[in-house]
């Protein structure tokens, strides 16, 4: 942690009553050390693979652990002193994360109206890479459930269905064909992912999804 420096000003730390304000500006830390998935569920702590040595897990493990001790920094140097007591013996900075939304989030009947409406009106804009879309329509799914208000997997991927370009409409097609116990978020996430690639670079070799759906038939 050699060489970090975390600067957070005075009036925009964490205390009763501003926590949207705190939010929006401790995201943005958290961004810049670029460690906001040790907060949002995205990097969590890594597990020992069957077959994996124990050199290559503690590599791992030691990279999360460097990831995560930042952004615990970031999060202590951002909150008053009476918010310490939330966030007291947690282990990680999502546990800490959590806690603090728990305490000051959660208290506020708005905020998770708030989060829905943000889900429901978000729509996909033209010459969005699918990878920040994808990753859009999952964040805001994660705001939701962490507010009590877990989402249907059908919601979610029908909203990252939602607008998309008439490249995509051969995905779209085969998707609403599949039974629905076959569908899934992380493969629809791979078929959109890989119909961009095809499309975009024109890759005759590597057949769009309408085309594999086509000679499957």
């Amino acid at each position: 942690m050699t060489g970090l420096k975390i600067e957070f000003p005075t009036s925009a730390r964490l205390r009763r009553g501003n926590y949207r304000q705190w939010r929006f500006v401790v995201e943005r830390h958290l961004i810049q050390h670029d460690v906001l998935g040790y907060v949002n569920g995205d990097n969590v702590m890594p597990v020992k693979a069957e077959e994996e040595s124990d050199d290559v897990f503690k590599r791992r493990f030691d990279k999360w652990k460097k990831g995560n001790n930042t952004a615990e920094l970031v999060i202590a140097a951002s909150i008053e002193e009476d918010q310490f007591e939330f966030i007291d013996g947690r282990t990680t900075a999502r546990a800490m994360w959590l806690d603090l939304m728990r305490v000051h989030e959660r208290k506020d009947p708005a905020s998770k109206l708030a989060a829905s409406e943000a889900f429901h009106n978000y729509r996909y804009e033209s010459g969005t890479a699918m990878c920040r879309h994808i990753a859009a329509v999952k964040a805001l799914g994660q705001r939701c459930q962490d507010l009590d208000d877990k989402l249907p997997d059908s919601q979610v991927m029908a909203k990252l269905l939602q607008g998309l370009p008439n490249k995509y409409r051969g995905v779209a097609t085969i998707w609403r064909n599949k039974p629905e116990a076959q569908q899934n978020i992380d493969d629809l996430c791979s078929m959109l992912e890989h119909e961009e690639a095809a499309e975009d670079f024109g890759d005759v070799s590597q057949p769009t999804e309408m085309h594999r759906w086509m000679l499957s038939m």
